[in-house]
Formats: C-alpha cells, sequence, structure tokens
C-alpha cells in the first residue's frame, strides 16, 4: 500500500466510523423505544462496521482494542447470519458500548503533516508496552512534558513526536539548504531524524554517536567523547540519552566541549511535570528501574527546574522553546501536545530568534565554492517517445555547471530526429549507425568532467538531483559515489515485478551482505560518480553482462569506497515488461537464465577475492566456524557462505570455488576433519543443475 492510498483508506474509514459514532451519540440521548428504532433501522450498517473493525484498529495502531474488535466482529457475523437466516436479531447493548468508546476515539483523530518524512498521515498512539510494564511493577504513571499518548509516531517513517519536533527546528534553521556546509552530531540517533539529514541536507557533515548502536561514527560514551576535539560541531542533537547514563553532569559538560562557540545543542529528555526534584540511582535492577523511572533502561527522571539548573552548571543557556515560538498550526500537524518544549542549548547569551539568524547570516557569507564541472552521458535507443522528456529534466537542473553528451546508439524509430530538436542546447551528439548496446564507455571516454552522471533515454531526474548530490560529493571527499531515490514509472499493462530501489543508507558491509541476500537496489541513471572512477569500474568488464554489468561495478565499488544515497525520490525509472521497449531486467525466460548466470560468476569471482577482514565484517554471523582464523579456514569459510545461500543458483559458485581451493591438500584435510566435507558431497554438488530457466525462489 502506498502512503497516498494509506492515508485515503484511512479517510475513508474516518468518514465511516465518523457516520457510526453519529448513530450512537444520537441513540444516547433518545429513550430506550426511539433509541432501539433508531438502531434497528441502521442495524445492517452497523454490522458491516463491526466486521470492519479489527482491520480499521490494525490500520490506526490501536493495539488495546484487538480483542475487543475481534469479538465484536465476530458477534456481527453471528447476528447477520441470524438475520440472514429470517430470525429478528438486535446489536446487544453491550456491543454498542463497546463499539461506541472505539468509534468515539477514533472520531477525533485528525490528520498530521510529518515534518520528517513529509508525509501527510494518522499518526499512531504510544505502544502499550511501556504503560504495561509500568504498571506490573508499581511504578505511577506521570505527566510527561513532551510526550503525545494519543499521536506518538508517524506510521511512515516511525518519527517520535519528539523526532517531528526536532526536523521541525532543524527546518527553521535552514538545514536543508544544498548549501549548508555546516557539522552535525547526533548522539544516541533517531534513524528518522538520521534519514531526513540524509534526504535534505547533502552538504551537511553528519556524524553519529552510541556506545551500542551499529553503523554509527564514534562508538563511545557520551561521558567520554574524547574521539571528539574540542569545538568540532555547528549543532549536536541529544535527544532522550542522559536518563540512561551514570553522571549526566559529566555527559553535559561532554555536549559543551564539542559544540562550536556560536553553536545549538538540541536537547530532550524525558521531563515528568508533576515532579519537583530529579530523582536517580545507578544499578537499579531492571524492575526497580521500571517502578520509579518509566522505563527499565533509565536511570533517573527529571524535573524541569532542576534539569536547567544542572544545564546552566554545565554553562549552557538554555531556551525552552514550545508552542509560542513553533506555533500552533505546526504543533497540530507535527501531533505535539500544548505542554511539548524543545530545549535549545548555547554557550552565549541571547534570543534564540537572533541566535539561529546569526547562524543563516554566517552560512551565506561563506566563501562561494569552485563549481565542479559534472558531465552528463545519456545513450540512447528507440525511446522516440520519451527521450524528450529525459533531455528536458537535465536541460532543467538547478545545478549549473553541466555538459552533456548524448551518443545514439543506432536508434530505428524517431528518436534521433528527437534529440536534434536540442541540438542548439547539447553540448555533443554522436550518432552510430550499428547498435551496440549501450555507448558510456564512450562516452565516459570523451567526458570532461570532474563528475559523470548517468541518465537513460527513457527517465526523468528532478530538478534538484544534481545540485544536491554535488553538494554531498564536495563536501564527503572519502565518499566514492552518491545515488539518491527512485520512483519506478511503470510502462505496460502486465507490471508485476518493477525493480525495488533502496533508498536507505549502509555501511559498506552492510551493502555487500544486502547485494549478496536481496541483489541490487541502485539505480544507474540515480548515481553521481568521479569520472577516473566509473572508468575504473567500466573497464573491470562491467559491459560483458548483459543483464548485471552495474551491479558488478556496486560490487566492486563497496569493497574499497563509502557510498552515500540522498534518501529522497529524486530519479523516476521508466521500467518496460512488454512492449518494443521492454527493459533487459523485463521477466523473460532468456533473461532469467542469463541473469542467474551472470550472478552466479559474480559472486563466484567477489568472494573468492574478497579482502578477508572485509568478509568478515560482511559474513562472520554466517560463519560455521565463529573461530577462523587462518587463510585456509576464512578459504572454507568463504565456500560455506556461497554453498549455504539461500539462493539456489548461487550454489553453482560454490562449485566452481570448491574445485578451485580443493586442490589445495591442506584446505581437502581441514574441510574433511572440521567441517566433515568430503570428496562424496562434492560430487554430490557437481551432479546437480543448480541454474534454471525460470525463477524458482
Amino acid at each position: 500500500m502506498t502512503e497516498n492510498n494509506r492515508i485515503d483508506v484511512q479517510t475513508d474509514c474516518l468518514e465511516f466510523t465518523g457516520r457510526i459514532d453519529s448513530f450512537f451519540k444520537t441513540a444516547r440521548s433518545m429513550d430506550g423505544e426511539n433509541k432501539r428504532a433508531l438502531l434497528q433501522d441502521n442495524v445492517e450498517t452497523i454490522l458491516a462496521y463491526g466486521k470492519m473493525l479489527p482491520g480499521i484498529i490494525r490500520l490506526f495502531g490501536y493495539e488495546e482494542y484487538g480483542g475487543t474488535a475481534g469479538r465484536i466482529a465476530e458477534l456481527c457475523a453471528e447476528i447477520r447470519s441470524e438475520r440472514e437466516a429470517g430470525n429478528c436479531a438486535v446489536v446487544p447493548d453491550s456491543i454498542i458500548d463497546d463499539m461506541s468508546e472505539i468509534t468515539g476515539r477514533l472520531a477525533a483523530k485528525k490528520t498530521g503533516h510529518c515534518s520528517c518524512c513529509a508525509n501527510p498521515v494518522y499518526y499512531r498512539p504510544l505502544p502499550l508496552h511501556y504503560d504495561a510494564e509500568r504498571e506490573k511493577h508499581g511504578g505511577e504513571r506521570h505527566v510527561g512534558e513532551t510526550i503525545n499518548r494519543e499521536d506518538y509516531t508517524c506510521p511512515v517513517c516511525g518519527a517520535s513526536d519528539r523526532d517531528r519536533l526536532m526536523a521541525a527546528f532543524l527546518q527553521r534553521l535552514g538545514l536543508d539548504a544544498d548549501d549548508c556546509r555546516e557539522t552535525l552530531l547526533q548522539i544516541a540517533p533517531s534513524r528518522s531524524l538520521e534519514h531526513w539529514i540524509y534526504a535534505n541536507s547533502p552538504a551537511l557533515t553528519y556524524h553519529s554517536a552510541d556506545l551500542y548502536m551499529r553503523g554509527v561514527t564514534f562508538t563511545a560514551d557520551i561521558q567520554d567523547m574524547n574521539c571528539v576535539k574540542d569545538e568540532s560541531y555547528d549543532y549536536i542533537i541529544c535527544s532522550h540519552v542522559l536518563e540512561h547514563v551514570e553522571d549526566d553532569r559529566k555527559a553535559m559538560r561532554e555536549l559543551r566541549r564539542m559544540l562550536k562557540d556560536d553553536g545549538l545543542c538540541l536537547f530532550l529528555v524525558p521531563i515528568w511535570l508533576d515532579r519537583e526534584h530529579i530523582d536517580e540511582e545507578w544499578g537499579l535492577p531492571e524492575e526497580e528501574n521500571w517502578r520509579r523511572f518509566g522505563q527499565g533502561d533509565h536511570c533517573r527522571s527529571y524535573a524541569k527546574r532542576e534539569l536547567t539548573e544542572r544545564l546552566e552548571e554545565a554553562g549552557f543557556f538554555v531556551h525552552a522553546l514550545g508552542k509560542d515560538y513553533f506555533g500552533e498550526q505546526l504543533f497540530e500537524e507535527c501531533g505535539l501536545t500544548d505542554t511539548s518544549v524543545l530545549y535549545v542549548l548555547t554557550k552565549h547569551e541571547g534570543d534564540i530568534e537572533k541566535l539561529t539568524e546569526e547562524k543563516r547570516k554566517k552560512r551565506a557569507e561563506m566563501q562561494p565554492r569552485e563549481l565542479p564541472l559534472v558531465s552528463v552521458i545519456m545513450s540512447s535507443y528507440n525511446h522516440e517517445k520519451y527521450v524528450a522528456e529525459a533531455i528536458e529534466s537535465v536541460l532543467n537542473q538547478t545545478y549549473p555547471n553541466i555538459e552533456f553528451l548524448v551518443a545514439d546508439d543506432g536508434s530505428t524509430d524517431g528518436t534521433i530526429q528527437e534529440i536534434l530538436k536540442y541540438e542548439d542546447r547539447i553540448d555533443q551528439i554522436h550518432l552510430f549507425a550499428n547498435n551496440a548496446f549501450g555507448r558510456k564507455p564512450f562516452l565516459t571516454e570523451i567526458a570532461g568532467g570532474k563528475y559523470i552522471a548517468v541518465i537513460n533515454s527513457d527517465d526523468v531526474w528532478s530538478r534538484d538531483k544534481l545540485a544536491m548530490q554535488v553538494a554531498y560529493m564536495e563536501s564527503h571527499p572519502e565518499c566514492g559515489a552518491c545515488f539518491t531515490g527512485v520512483a519506478n514509472i511503470l510502462e505496460g499493462e502486465n507490471n508485476t515485478q518493477p525493480p525495488e530501489f533502496i533508498a536507505e543508507n549502509k555501511t559498506r558491509a552492510e551493502w555487500m551482505r544486502y547485494f549478496f541476500e536481496r541483489g541490487n537496489s541502485l539505480a544507474h541513471p540515480a548515481v553521481l560518480i568521479e569520472r577516473s572512477l566509473y572508468q575504473k569500474l567500466l573497464s573491470g568488464g562491467a559491459y560483458a553482462f548483459r543483464q548485471l554489468g552495474d551491479f558488478w561495478m556496486w560490487i566492486r565499488l563497496v569493497q574499497k569506497y563509502e557510498i552515500h544515497v540522498i534518501e529522497r525520490e529524486l530519479t523516476r525509472f521508466r521500467y518496460h515488461e512488454t512492449g518494443k521497449n521492454k527493459n533487459i531486467s523485463a521477466g523473460t525466460p532468456e533473461n532469467w537464465l542469463r541473469h542467474y548466470t551472470e550472478e552466479t560468476y559474480i559472486w563466484y569471482h567477489t568472494v573468492k577475492n574478497m579482502d578477508e577482514h572485509f568478509f568478515r565484517e560482511a559474513f562472520a554471523d554466517r560463519f560455521l566456524d565463529q573461530g577462523a582464523q587462518t587463510e585456509n579456514e576464512i578459504l572454507c569459510e568463504k565456500f560455506f557462505v556461497l554453498l549455504n545461500s539461500e539462493k539456489t543458483h548461487l550454489k553453482q559458485s560454490a562449485v566452481f570455488f570448491i574445485c578451485d581451493i580443493y586442490q589445495n591438500p591442506d584446505i581437502a584435510a581441514l574441510l574433511e576433519e572440521r567441517y566433515f566435507f568430503d570428496r562424496k558431497k562434492i560430487y554430490g554438488l557437481t551432479g546437480k543443475v543448480w541454474i534454471q530457466a525460470e525463477p524458482s525462489e
């Protein structure tokens, strides 16, 4: 279900709920006879709603009503069966009372607009787990400052109400500008905020830190961040962290040390408005933490006044930004309670509006960077219907420093005539009489830019695609390539398996593991990459592959370079399942067989030659022997990773690999003694057909 479909369905459900709720409200104001008559007149509608109720409850996340909704649905089904059999069955008052409670709560819901993912949504309530655990251990329920139990979570991106409050402040700061070349550190990163940064702040240098989370920049304790130099960050986000640490005063001093002189720290902890003093104790059992602090891994609960005093002792000036600062409309859209507050900490006293304006002004006065030249290359073939739109999307880019190179690869329709309409606006046009299955190597060779951007002649770019990618690449020289999120444009009537493009960042090892288990998820027309690196990838045999040439490039890329995805759909990929423009990835028997054959070789070659440290990082949890260390042991583990793949055809890769390594008698002995894998089992592998022309997974 798409997000547009989701909210449409939810809105329809709420309209239906509103009608049912109005019946119940009217019925409650009537005497017994009139009440029964009203309900009888609307009994079929009520029964239909009762049948739908479990699905509606799941759709809106009201898990506490799950059992009640299921019971109502069963009873409504029984009543309808009785009525269809000619019996005069009525809806009992107990069902009406239960339905009335649920419809009253649902009818009060309002649509919001999440500041993290920019989607219109109906927020989900706080999961029951927290209250249930607290009550189980005898804890009291307190009045929280920044928490909306009714509208807590965004169903699309998972942002909590406090995440949405912080994202709104980041937007007010202008951190969603392409030229924001500042630094930000997030402690114990919220993934929804992290995705907002990846989607909106390409030039921002973003770091993260946590003691336990994977994939962070610094694996470190906030109480001792000696891995970070003094005054390193323009912005720090520290949300719901200090209630977990032993010495929060020490952590506060570390936050101030790392913050630049004119920096801003976005700070939140759970504050109980009905508490006068901070309650804290380190090292209690989890059950006691639930009772005293409301969560099993908390060691304190905060009171507003004493928290402010503690922050001021650490050297901060505390700015409490609430509804008066953000405005009623934003609070309503983001599902925030009237008491919600974002604390912004600074090293100097002053009005927060003036302080943030000074940050924006300083950013605007930064010396403009020399704009690198981007070579946009397009190899066209028989896309008469689409090529003009593709060309226009390049010519209309907000990024100005582009050279545009087009080569037609022997089109037999009117593609060339469409291209020549732009002859005065395209830097170079090359027309070839024969078809060579693409002209990217030729265009890359004659390109003069620092970066290469590839667009297919039937795809479309958003106007700010290149601007955002260049901003990221220029701010992150360690990055090998920058991709964007991709939306599919489906052509034809029977599109059932369009490619899946993942717009979520990962470490190099996580990408490798994803590629191995799931296949390619990076679109070629979404890439911006340094020209010299792209030439190396192209010259590495990518065009020996008909189906998986780009996949072969990305697998080689992530073994040596970081990659980054701007988590916004800035590229639209046109997918043709049928017709004369059918993509090479279309699901034909020939293409499936070619795909499997190429992937079999790719993984045989990749795993065989992969650096053993990188291999361990990506696949250690798949090792049969977790203690494998020596070169021969790692070679055996490589064999079993291939052999035990969930993709049946990759067992053929394992067959090739075992034929390589089994020639070493030491490895043959190791396989038999430690892994109980002998020659008989090898013969069993080589006697089977592992590659099929149709998908079997």
